[in-house]
């Protein structure tokens, strides 16, 4: 009898639904992967534009401050009226304010252009305006970001302490000198610190000196003028300057208001213009022929520095009627062409003084005292802060 092999099937294992539920795990990691990366690099993006626009903000503030420390040196603060370079806003008391707009470019294209606020605040010092606050707040170009900063600034005296000894004399040439002794008057000059005094002689010089058209001689025992200085005759140019100034010649013309004419100009208005006097009163002239005729420039209370260098070319020429408050200082050979002319105050030339015969110097103490107030701001070290 044959026998029926009954053969039972194996169950199948159901792996389906394993495989679908790995699938979607892995599927909502890569989501959530590309989601994060996504949103770290939106994050990102956001924070490279704040800080694009933080610095902006900062950078605004900071050329604030540059701007007006390169102005303020020719403002007048005691009278703002009557600064030429720069329009402050009185914002009350003793408090300016100057605005303007920077324009920012990323080397190809102008990417924005944001502002600056900058106060001006001199209210610890209303009396000489030796210390002044400037205090700027900087606006990203798109106006979402600000930034502020504060720095001091310290007026510095064109003159060092104790110039006063070396002006032996109201006229000091390093060569000859054609003058006319009777028309130079000398004076007494006080010591810094209450040192005593200096009694000038008319005129010292590294030269000869021509009275008149004549040699010079003395005025029966007073002996009013001394010449053939070696030490003054061994000067360069740069030692004299030295001698006078604090700054040096790249300093001067800096912060100095700079004739601009080329060749020959008569009466130049950014010398002669009363109204356009600046806080520092210094003017500085090279490479031209300048002539000033008639009015006076500078007073004994306001006294300037009129600084000419003729090394490479260029003359001074002052003519009848033209009155000088101040120091006279020509870099270099000066030839007068025996012009008619008035200063009170002190003349210092480098080289020669050549037909000069007409010129009329008198040493003013009020005048030199004044000169100590001639001079520009620089940066008080350590006082610059970011108020952020």
């Amino acid at each position: 009898m044959n026998k029926v092999k009954v053969i039972k099937a194996k169950p199948i294992k159901q792996q389906g639904i394993a495989t679908i539920v790995t699938s979607i795990a892995l599927l909502m990691l890569v989501t959530l992967t590309v989601a994060f990366t996504a949103n770290v690099g939106i994050m990102e993006t956001k924070t490279s534009a704040n800080e694009y626009r933080s610095a902006q903000a900062f950078f605004s503030a900071q050329a604030g401050i540059d701007y007006v420390l390169a102005k303020i040196s020719k403002y007048e603060m005691a009278n703002p009226s009557l600064n030429p370079d720069i329009s402050l806003t009185n914002v009350g008391g003793n408090s300016y304010e100057y605005s303007d707009t920077v324009n920012y470019d990323d080397g190809s294209t102008t990417t924005g252009t944001g502002s600056y606020v900058v106060s001006i605040d001199y209210s610890s010092d209303t009396t000489n305006y030796e210390l002044i606050k400037l205090t700027a707040t900087g606006t990203s170009g798109d106006t979402t970001s600000t930034a502020s900063i504060e720095q001091e600034i310290v007026f510095s005296a064109a003159l060092p302490y104790g110039v006063q000894y070396f002006f032996s004399a109201p006229l000091i040439t390093k060569g000859n000198a054609e003058i006319t002794l009777a028309n130079i008057t000398e004076g007494v000059i006080n010591k810094p610190s209450g040192l005593g005094t200096i009694t000038q002689i008319k005129v010292h010089s590294g030269g000869s000196i021509s009275d008149g058209g004549a040699p010079a001689s003395t005025n029966g025992t007073n002996i009013n003028f001394r010449e053939g200085d070696s030490t003054i005759n061994a000067y360069s140019n740069s030692t004299m300057h030295s001698k006078v100034f604090n700054l040096d010649t790249t300093g001067m013309k800096q912060m100095s208001r700079r004739a601009s004419c080329s060749g020959s100009c008569s009466n130049p208005s950014y010398i002669t213009n009363n109204s356009s006097y600046s806080r520092s009163k210094m003017h500085f002239v090279d490479g031209a022929n300048i002539t000033l005729s008639g009015g006076s420039l500078g007073s004994s209370t306001d006294p300037v520095i009129l600084y000419v260098d003729t090394t490479s070319s260029g003359n001074l020429i002052l003519k009848t009627g033209i009155t000088v408050w101040g120091l006279v200082f020509v870099k270099g050979n000066w030839n007068n062409n025996s012009n008619s002319a008035t200063i009170n105050g002190a003349v210092v030339v480098t080289g020669n003084l050549t037909n000069g015969e007409n010129l009329t110097i008198s040493h003013d103490n009020t005048t030199f005292n004044n000169l100590g107030k001639v001079g520009t701001y620089t940066r008080l070290p350590g006082s610059w802060s970011d108020t952020n």
